[in-house]
């Protein structure tokens, strides 16, 4: 079986800051016996050419050249799901990491009690990467949970919109995909469609617009508790 090692980047411009977070993080994974790499960097070009090879970045806000939200959102709009934790010595931020989905929120200096705590959380979110369903029927290879953007039912087939703009149809019902997927932060919006939280940008009185404009339909019968589960899984992700 392959071994995972998890790929990680501090982007921060204080080396104290840098650190204090690498002893936390070192602390951390060697309690959970997790494999692990870290790099640091302090140079925009750098972060915006190599943030796709990593699984978990540490984003700092305030760097002296550059926004780390900016940054941030620069890697959302490439449809990364590289998980994002911002850290920061002010509390104002805490909005802007909604904008570009952080998991966390950490304020400087990190301690490492609450490093421990909120790391538990972010860990179970990086090995929902790796699941997922294979079905040669659908698809010659795995496909990723976290690839699928929103399932709709239509014309007897369910089918399967992947962030990659590909469209695949099966012929299982929509009850089977909810049944497979509710507890991998998906929420069902409408009698027809699914929809995966991590690719949720806004809402208009009727529709949910995903991170690529598309709209999905929320209907009445369903809005609520598809507002709260939503409601929910913000609060778990920062």
């Amino acid at each position: 079986m392959k071994v995972l090692i998890m790929k990680i980047l501090i982007y921060d411009d204080s080396n104290e800051d840098v650190e204090n977070l690498k002893n936390c993080l070192d602390n951390f994974m060697s309690k959970k016996q997790i494999s692990y790499q870290v790099d640091v960097c302090q140079d925009s070009n750098y972060f915006l050419q190599e943030m796709e090879q990593y699984d978990l970045i540490f984003l700092d806000v305030e760097l002296k050249d550059e926004n780390g939200i900016e940054l941030g959102m620069q890697l959302r709009n490439k449809n990364i799901d590289t998980r994002i934790i911002i850290t920061s010595s002010y509390a104002k931020y805490l909005i802007d990491g909604y904008k570009i989905q952080a998991d966390r929120y950490f304020i400087k200096p990190i301690n490492q009690e609450d490093f421990d705590l909120e790391m538990e959380a972010v860990l179970q979110r990086y090995y929902q990467k790796y699941a997922g369903f294979e079905d040669e029927r659908i698809s010659p290879r795995k496909i990723y949970y976290h690839e699928i953007m929103y399932i709709e039912f239509l014309g007897r087939k369910t089918l399967l919109h992947l962030s990659s703009n590909k469209v695949l149809a099966t012929n299982y019902p929509l009850k089977y995909w909810f049944e497979k997927l509710k507890d991998y932060s998906f929420g069902q919006s409408h009698k027809s469609f699914i929809v995966n939280f991590d690719y949720i940008d806004d809402f208009t009185n009727m529709d949910i617009k995903l991170t690529n404009q598309e709209l999905v339909p929320v209907s009445r019968r369903f809005k609520k508790q598809f507002i709260d589960e939503y409601t929910n899984y913000l609060h778990r992700t920062l």
